[in-house]
């Protein structure tokens, strides 16, 4: 039985293992534990959100819910750069009911390459209420796609940082696929597959300085990619404004300053990655 994280050793714990995160204002407080019970934990449960919307909209409807499901909706968010989001400290609404012969093997930590097969889910008659012992962390993807390698590598060191705190293997590690039968998610992951992922990075230790570097250096070149294409787009509007006669020269030669800087800043990025 294992007593779930302060907010302080979750900090601690993602940057002993140089877990790329950003706080959420107040997600230390933010919690449903006024709604049901809180631990003991048992498990981490990963989530897709089911959507390729922008990165801001996941994180809000994590952090406040639907109209039919209030927040936190999970206790952390994954990204398309891999920067996990801190939302909330304590019971949260992401796995809902599932089969209790699941989160018996998840405790033994007993099971195979897989657990056993759900057979349960939310309003069942044997299910077994999951948000009272699952962590969960929602990626923010829609499962039609493969989650985007930044986010993968920063799902595997959450999960490792989570395990190593408890003392758990890369057996308490689960989606909610395998948690209920209504269940898709993570959509095109491999659970046996990412395990081992993890398995592995518990065995080598947490990350060193360069192997962490690499991961910003990603951000950076997609964050710089980004914004290469926004420029662009900006440089269009501005020749079709000069072709209806606006004078926009001293805008435009600022415009292709900065589009051939960014260019140059992620082509040297690039290269950096490739040494």
């Amino acid at each position: 039985m294992a007593k779930p994280m302060t907010a302080d050793q979750v900090v601690r714990a993602l940057r002993r293992w140089r877990v790329p995160f950003e706080e959420v204002p107040e997600w230390r407080t933010r919690n449903r534990n006024h709604r049901g019970t809180w631990g003991p934990v048992h498990g981490l449960m990963i989530h897709h959100t089911g959507d390729d919307a922008d990165d801001a909209v996941d994180l809000r409807i994590l952090t406040r819910g639907r109209p039919d499901l209030p927040g936190p909706l999970s206790q952390f968010g994954c990204d398309d750069e891999g920067t996990i989001w801190l939302v909330g400290n304590g019971r949260a609404n992401h796995a809902g009911g599932g089969d209790p012969r699941v989160l018996r093997a998840v405790v033994e930590e007993s099971y195979g390459g897989y657990p056993p097969r759900p057979h349960e889910h939310t309003g069942s008659a044997g299910a077994t209420d999951g948000n009272d012992n699952f962590y969960g962390v929602e990626t923010f993807y829609s499962g039609r796609r493969p989650a985007t390698v930044q986010a993968r590598h920063s799902l595997i060191l959450l999960s490792a940082a989570i395990c190593d705190h408890h003392g758990w293997t890369a057996k308490s590690v689960i989606g909610h696929k395998e948690w209920s039968d209504w269940k898709s998610d993570p959509g095109r992951v491999d659970m046996r597959s990412f395990r081992a992922a993890v398995a592995q990075r518990l065995q080598d230790g947490p990350p060193g300085a360069d192997e962490t570097a690499d991961v910003y250096l990603l951000r950076a070149e997609r964050r710089l990619e980004a914004a290469y294409d926004e420029l662009v787009k900006a440089e269009r509007n501005l020749r079709r404004a000069v072709d209806a006669g606006v004078d926009v020269r001293g805008i435009r030669t600022h415009t292709q300053d900065a589009a051939e800087t960014a260019q140059k800043d992620a082509a040297r990025l690039r290269a950096r990655r490739r040494e």
